[in-house]
This record gives structure tokens, sequence and C-alpha cells, in this order.
């Protein structure tokens, strides 16, 4: 089963790479089969497969967040970072469907960010934990901002409870988390 999944993915992987730009649905399903069906180098392909499509359709801001969110995936900070500040920093669309979605991709794009800049806080050197804490109390504002500073928001208690985590204030996190859970939100 699991040879005939991989062969079927390839496939129709092979039939979208034609024309990715002509194809944007069966790119996202494609998308949800690399997480779902190749383990191994699922995450390299979709970058592949969003990197083509961001060739032939470079305004597309969602599959622009997909591919940041792909490169975090991967490990790579300094790529997605990128990514997610494009999309942030894209213009602002005509007043249209997709002007109301930018909105939304933006509070996505900056909570990616936050996401990025927590982990490089977690995975840094010890002389640069200051650094980079400062950074990630940046990020923290900037998503304040995308969340019309709503600290009761989902991203805001997580993002808060990790930075209470950072500076070692675990009562505080800890009630940010519970916080979190009764609100009925993801740690």
């Amino acid at each position: 089963l699991k040879e005939r999944i991989a062969s079927a993915l390839d496939h129709a992987e092979s039939i979208v790479m034609v024309d990715p730009g002509g194809m944007p649905i069966q790119v996202q399903e494609l998308l949800l089969f690399y997480k779902r069906a190749d383990f191994e180098n699922g995450i390299d392909r979709a970058i592949t497969m969003l990197n083509a499509y961001l060739a032939e359709r470079p305004d597309d801001l969602r599959m622009r967040l997909a591919l940041a969110d792909s490169y975090y995936s991967a490990g790579d900070s300094d790529n997605a970072r990128r990514i997610a500040v494009e999309v942030l920093d894209a213009p602002q669309m005509p007043i249209s469907l997709m002007s109301l979605q930018q909105f939304t991709l933006r509070r996505s794009a900056c909570s990616l960010l936050f996401e990025i800049e927590y982990r490089v806080l977690q995975e840094g050197e010890p002389d640069e934990q200051e650094a980079n804490l400062a950074t990630v109390l940046q990020t923290r504002e900037m998503l304040g901002v995308h969340l019309d500073n709503d600290d009761e928001h989902p991203i805001a208690l997580r993002a808060d409870g990790r930075i209470a985590m950072a500076q070692q204030e675990y009562r505080k996190a800890a009630t940010l988390f519970e916080r979190l859970i009764f609100l009925g939100g993801n740690l």
C-alpha cells in the first residue's frame, strides 16, 4: 500500500508540476498529501511545489505563507522569516474578498514570525539569549497590533505564556496556559 500511495503521489506531482500556476487547488491538495503520505521528503517536495507555483503566481499571499510555513517545518528559519515578512509587508490589495483574506494572512504570518523567533530563542547560544528575547518581545508587540491588542486571543495567550516560560516566570506562564485551555485553545 505504501508503495502504491508513493507512486500515486509521484504521478499526481508530475502532472501538477507541468503547470502549477494553473492548478492552485491541486497544489493545495498535494500539500496536504505530502504531509500525510511522504514523511521523509514531503516538506522538501512542498517547498519545491510552492516555489514553482509562486514563480507563476508571485502575488498569491496564501501560498507564500504556506511556503514560509514549509520552510519553518524544514527548520529553515531564515527563509521562513524572510517570506513571512514578505506577506506582512505586501501592499494592501484593493477592496475584494482577497483584501479581506489578506487581513487574516497577515495575522497568520505574524504568528508564524513569532514562532520562528521563539525557536531561535530556544535554540540560540546562551550569549545570544538577551538579544533573541528582545526580538521575541518585539515580534509579540507586532502580533498584538495584528490581534487588535486582544490579550485574551488564544494566539496572544500562547505567545505570552511562552514568553513567561522563557523569562522563567512559571506561575505567570501556568496562569496564561490555563486561561488558554479554558478558552479551548491549543498549547
